[in-house]
């Protein structure tokens, strides 16, 4: 059976500024792209699977030879 390693993006400012504040997966992150950072996201196997709010989760296949985000 597959399994799958999550990840939610969330926006936690004005949209108007850059760099602007992100959180991933709950930790804060600053980026000056956010559509430079989807690029980057989908290059690492992510999908995005759904959008609520300013929170965006993706999914992406769990690979025994890769390590889970944040344990590495």
């Amino acid at each position: 059976m597959q399994k799958w390693e999550y990840l939610v993006f969330e926006s936690t400012g004005d949209a108007s500024f850059t760099p602007k504040l992100f959180k991933v997966n709950g930790v804060s992150k600053e980026l000056t792209s956010f559509y430079d950072y989807l690029g980057e996201l989908g290059e690492q196997g992510w999908e995005l699977v759904a959008i609520r709010n300013d929170s965006h989760y993706f999914k992406r296949p769990m690979d025994k030879k890769k390590q889970p985000l944040g344990k590495g």
